[in-house]
Order: C-alpha cells, then structure tokens, then sequence
C-alpha cells in the first residue's frame, strides 16, 4: 500500500448492523475502534480493504472481513488517524479519532476514489519556495510565484492542508467529499484562518476554521 473524518458527504455515519455492534469489546474485556466499509457509490460491502489505524508514534493494519467489517485494537487512549484503501482505487481517510479507552464505532466508512486539488494561499510571509501537502498524500506540491497549488491523488474526507517554508508553515482543515471529484478551495488567507507557527514555537491558532467542500464541489467554511 503506498499511502500511509467526520467527514461531510464523504464519511457516512450510521447506525451499525448487529454483526458490527458485537465487535466493540473482546474476549478479554478489550475496546477496540471498529466499523463497517462500504462503497459509497454501490453501497457493496468491501471484503478484504486495509484499514491502517495511527498515532505520531503507533501504526497497526488490519483488514476488514466478508461482511466489511474491521476492529482495531489501539494501545493507549489518545488521537489517531485512520485510513481506509480497498484494491488501491477506493480510499477515505478520518483525522482526529479520540480513542478514551472505551469500544469506540466509526459506523459505515463510504469509500471514494482519489480527487484533484486546488487553490491560492495568500497573504503568506515573504518566504520561497512554499511546499503544500494534504494528509494522506505521498508528496507535497509547489506553488507558483502568486500562490497557486495543484495536486492529484487527494484522499476524500477530512484531513489537514499544510503550507510551509523555512520555519514558517500553516495548517487547515479541510473536508473533502469523495463526489465532487474535483475540489477548488479558492483563495486561503493566511492571516485570516488556520493553524500557524514557526519552527520552535507553540502554534497560534488565530481563527481556526474548517473547509468543507460538498458534494456539489461548494466551498462552506465554519468554525472548527
């Protein structure tokens, strides 16, 4: 595999089938994060597709079984990251899993295929050349001289958008539904919204928004 949410139009939570609901707890009384994928465009449950589960320091796969389903067992309570391939044409990706020990259900996990892109970072500090990368991907795109950015393979769902340069560097969050395919987030202002900071110091927050691009390829921004 060569990568290594709640996700708007993208990441389908729901109710979840009996055979779902009775993986949240182990032989030995452990809580595991679990859920169900689908594809979201069929609605076929999807035999076999990887499920990586993450931490900044942890990583375990697992791989979901005939009826879709997954479990997971983390090693800590803390915040984790999920990703979801099946055959590597399908994917969804979840950031800021909470895990605080007890069984925790994702629901169903609609995947999507990979989509394109774009957008303009402006008002950013004099600095070059600006790397752009979204969570998820294998590399980080350029900007051009007045800020634009462009890049394929983008996992749907939501994940963090990050610029940077030299010490600087800037994250937003962003969500991306796996029906529009084609995402153009328009101008994102630097001073106005998302995380900053600087090699070494602590992150100003600013006004910390949430993107969101729908299924109609919209743009809705909203607090975090």
């Amino acid at each position: 595999m060569k990568n290594l949410l709640m996700a708007f139009g993208i990441l389908c939570i729901a109710g979840c089938s009996d055979d779902v609901a009775g993986r949240g707890t182990g032989s030995e009384g452990e809580s595991f994060v679990y859920g169900m994928v689908i594809d979201s465009l069929t609605q076929a449950r999807l035999e076999s597709s990887t499920v990586i589960l993450a931490s900044s320091t942890w990583a375990d796969t697992v791989y979901a079984d005939s009826a879709g389903a997954f479990n997971i067992l983390p090693p800590d309570t803390g915040k984790y990251f999920l990703l979801v391939h099946w055959r590597d044409s399908l994917h969804t990706q979840l950031g800021g899993i909470q895990f605080t020990g007890e069984s925790l259900n994702l629901g169903t996990l609609g995947l999507f295929r990979y989509q394109h892109l774009a957008g303009k970072i402006t008002g950013q500090p004099a600095c070059s050349p600006w790397q752009v990368k979204m969570s998820g991907t294998q590399s980080a795109t350029v900007t051009d001289s007045l800020g634009n950015f462009s890049m394929d393979q983008v996992l749907p769902g939501r994940g963090e958008l990050t610029a940077s340069c030299g010490d600087f560097w800037k994250t937003w969050f962003i969500t991306l539904s796996g029906q529009c395919g084609d995402a153009k987030l328009g101008s994102l202002d630097w001073t106005n919204s998302g995380t900053t900071g600087t090699k070494g110091n602590a992150p100003s927050p600013g006004q910390s928004s949430h993107i969101v691009v729908n299924a109609d390829c919209l743009v809705i921004t909203g607090s975090n």
